[in-house]
């Protein structure tokens, strides 16, 4: 655990594809591309397609993945649930210490 805490953010994502257990879990809500794109302003939306297009690499435009709208929903949905789930574990855990 401490020496992953201590990875990158890049190379924390990188070693969780190791994990099959977690990538499952995650339901496909999490990508790296995506996060890239959205923390460089480097996403493109086509409202007649409705397809975003996430430039992931800085250096080179050209590259990027196309997720439909709906999509990308679908991931932020799965994210918003399980950030609900460890504010209940945390608020469970924070009434079983009291």
């Amino acid at each position: 655990i401490e020496m992953f805490k201590n990875l990158t953010d890049g190379l924390k994502s990188d070693k969780l594809k190791d994990y099959t257990l977690i990538i499952s879990y995650l339901a496909d809500s999490y990508n790296t591309h995506v996060r890239n794109a959205i923390a460089h302003n480097n996403v493109d939306f086509y409202p007649e397609s409705q397809v975003c297009e996430y430039h992931y690499n800085m250096n080179d435009n050209q590259k990027h993945d196309d997720f439909r709208l709906i999509d990308v929903c679908y991931m932020t949905f799965i994210n918003i649930l399980h950030i609900l789930e460890m504010y209940l574990v945390n608020h469970k855990l924070k009434n079983r210490l009291s």
